[in-house]
């Protein structure tokens, strides 16, 4: 229960950061995110499955994908992360 309240700390940083990077495409940004952070959710719980099936040991199918995600999505986020405003010019501007 702590972790998934904690949790809910990155929704304000997630759905507020599509308006400050660029509000007039908002919306498309968020729905591009969320593709793909639901890729995660359908790749994973047959995957956390098969893991099961071959290892024999639920706390590695549990933990394992989860602690992989984690880290990997710091990383991304730490390498590529910025808050700054995007400029994009539509051809009207041109």
């Amino acid at each position: 229960p702590l972790g998934l309240g904690l949790q809910t700390f990155s929704f304000a940083g997630l759905y507020s950061n599509h308006q400050d990077i660029a509000p007039k495409y908002a919306s498309i940004l968020l729905a591009i995110t969320n593709i793909f952070g639901s890729i995660p959710g359908v790749v994973g719980v047959p995957f956390t499955g098969w893991l099961l099936d071959h290892t024999d040991s639920w706390y590695l199918s549990l933990f394992g994908p989860t602690l992989f995600f984690y880290i990997s999505g710091a990383f991304v986020y730490t390498k590529w992360g910025s808050g700054e405003r995007m400029v994009i010019r539509s051809e009207k501007d041109t």
